[in-house]
């Protein structure tokens, strides 16, 4: 593997993952902090464009983690 000793937080290009997580997981979990922060923005600055994007990102975060769970299924059904 290509990865460097743990801990190190470099990438595993033979597996796919990031620091033995899946890229749609990582990918998921950034996008739902990103809608989270922005939502709460949109509140407190009474912006309706801020908490549609925010709103946006979180429904990206949401078909990620879809996608996510899809490939732990298929992956299961690999395994059993």
């Amino acid at each position: 593997m290509c990865a460097g000793p743990a801990g190190t937080g470099r990438v595993q290009w033979q597996t796919g993952r990031v620091n033995g997580r899946p890229p749609a997981f990582v990918f998921s979990f950034v996008c739902g902090v990103v809608g989270i922060v922005l939502i709460l923005v949109g509140l407190a600055v009474k912006s309706t464009p801020v908490d549609v994007v925010g709103s946006a990102a979180g429904a990206v975060s949401l078909i990620a983690a879809l996608y996510w769970r899809s490939q732990l299924i298929a992956d299961w059904h690999e395994k059993h």
